[in-house]
């Protein structure tokens, strides 16, 4: 009876363990990269679509260069871009060139760069220096850069460079007390700092990558490993 009430207990630990694990996926096995989305519409100086035109988006640091044909409303389309400044280009038969030079992307962001073309022979080339602001009509995103400048001027606890993001307004440490009762940012470990909301979301609803592999831990949501400055 003993031995059987002994294995009793161990599948229900067993069991216990798996469904703890099972109720969030396992990110340490695979990888995800975060990506941005580039599109806009290409019109002439009246505001009219142009079909068929040829947009060329390339980033030699990363390696990216490709090309679209607009679509009948003048529509181009750049998906799964890596972070990183890009070059845009526009050809169309009786348009100057357009070349826009650093257009800068984020990972999540979803951008919106509108084209107008000058009537022109393509030998003309239309150099815009300054970068128009990229609209986000697809979704309420917010997303921050934080430089390699505010990593080393700023002040961080416990050397965290996880608590830089509540640089961004939207962001605040606030989860901590949710979870349990402390000031992450005064707390006594470098993983407490990882105890954020996002746009007022509520504890255990953010999730960390680190180079394109999930860095979240399943039981409790904060960081798993906090890389150095």
């Amino acid at each position: 009876m003993a031995h059987k009430s002994v294995s009793l207990l161990t599948l229900v630990v067993v069991t216990a363990v798996f469904l703890l694990f099972c109720s969030k996926p396992f990110y340490g096995q695979g990888q995800q990269t975060v990506t941005a989305t580039l599109s806009g519409t290409v019109t002439d100086s009246t505001g009219l679509t142009i079909k068929g035109v040829k947009v060329t988006l390339t980033s030699a640091s990363v390696g990216i260069h490709r090309t679209y044909s607009t679509e009948s409303n003048g529509i181009y389309t750049f998906t799964f871009l890596p972070e990183d400044a890009y070059t845009l280009e526009v050809d169309a038969s009786g348009f100057k060139h357009y070349r826009q030079e650093g257009i800068t992307l984020v990972g999540g962001q979803t951008a919106e760069q509108n084209v107008r073309l000058a009537v022109g022979s393509t030998s003309e080339i239309v150099d815009v220096i300054e970068q128009a602001s990229l609209l986000n009509t697809d979704n309420a995103n917010i997303s921050s850069d934080i430089s390699a400048k505010q990593l080393v001027d700023l002040p961080l606890n416990f050397r965290s460079v996880i608590s830089l993001a509540v640089l961004n307004s939207s962001v605040s440490n606030t989860a901590e007390f949710q979870a349990v009762g402390g000031n992450g940012m005064s707390g006594t470990a470098d993983q407490d700092v990882s105890f954020l909301n996002f746009g007022g979301t509520f504890f255990d609803t953010a999730e960390y990558l680190l180079d394109g592999t999930w860095d979240t831990r399943a039981d409790w949501g904060g960081v798993i490993y906090v890389p150095s400055v």
